[in-house]
């Protein structure tokens, strides 16, 4: 059994994977280019040699949500929706940085054996 976890997430330091700062190179300043962040794509943190949890600013900016919950014993990939909705509410302002996805998998269905 498992299921596949939902987190929205604020860090500077992921935002810095795919935006700019705002610093002076060769006489252009680069940092109004970030508003042109392509804010729609997978991106896969451990690919760029990130680890969350060595991530020393990351601030949970929502409750964790389950998405999905998968019987591997039982279940196919037709048996998971292609696509769904949630809705996910900040609990505080700020910057949303990244929507993070985690996996939690037990033996059989005492969810204890974790």
């Amino acid at each position: 059994f498992g299921a596949q976890f939902a987190v929205l997430v604020s860090s500077p330091e992921l935002q810095m994977l795919s935006g700019r700062e705002d610093f002076d190179d060769h006489g252009i300043r680069l940092g109004a280019a970030n508003c042109l962040l392509d804010t729609g794509t997978v991106m896969t943190t451990k690919g760029r040699g990130v680890r969350l949890n060595a991530t020393r600013d990351l601030v949970q900016m929502s409750d964790r949500i389950c998405i999905s919950t998968v019987d591997f014993s039982q279940d196919s990939s037709t048996d998971i929706p292609s696509s769904r909705s949630f809705q996910l509410t900040a609990k505080s302002d700020g910057v949303i940085h990244a929507l993070v996805t985690s996996w939690e998998v037990w033996d059989g269905e005492d969810e204890n054996l974790r």
